[in-house]
C-alpha cells in the first residue's frame, strides 16, 4: 500500500523514491514524522489536481488536433512532446510553489519575514573573539 511519502510492504515501510529521502530534512528540522505524513496527503491531493489540469490542457490543445486526423508520426511527435513537457511543467509549477510559498510566509507571518528580511540585509559580522586569561 502506498500513502503519500511511504509504501508499506509486509512487516516494513520504504520511501515512494529515493527523491523523497530528503523529506527526512524536514523532521531533523523539527517537524514530526506525524505531521510531515498527513501533509504528505494534502500534498498529492493537491499535485493530484494539478497534474489533472495538466493532463487536460494537453489533450485539449495537442491531443485533440491530433486524433481528428492521426497518423503514426504525429502519435509518435506527440508522445515525445509529452515528454518534452513534463520537465517544464515541474519547472514552472516549482517556482509557483517557491511564490506561495513566499506569498503565505509575507501574509501568515509578517513578523518572521520582517526578521528575516533584516538579517539578509544586515552586513554580516564576525563574532568578537573570547578575551584571554592572563596569568
Amino acid at each position: 500500500m502506498t500513502r503519500g511519502f511511504l509504501r508499506a510492504e509486509s512487516d516494513r515501510l520504504f520511501f515512494t523514491s529515493e527523491r523523497l529521502l530528503d523529506s527526512v530534512t524536514l523532521v531533523a528540522a523539527g517537524i514530526p514524522l506525524n505531521s510531515l505524513l498527513t501533509l504528505s496527503y494534502e500534498w498529492e491531493a493537491a499535485f493530484d489536481r494539478i497534474a489533472f489540469a495538466f493532463v487536460q490542457q494537453f489533450r485539449t490543445h495537442l491531443l485533440g488536433p491530433v486524433l481528428d486526423q492521426p497518423s503514426p508520426q504525429q502519435v509518435h511527435h506527440l508522445s515525445h512532446t509529452l515528454d518534452d513537457l513534463r520537465p517544464v511543467v515541474r519547472q514552472v509549477a516549482d517556482e509557483l510553489l517557491a511564490s506561495a510559498m513566499d506569498r503565505r510566509i509575507r501574509i501568515d507571518l509578517p513578523e518572521v519575514s520582517q526578521l528575516l528580511g533584516n538579517a539578509a540585509d544586515a552586513p554580516a559580522v564576525a563574532p568578537e573573539p573570547p578575551p584571554t586569561a592572563q596569568a
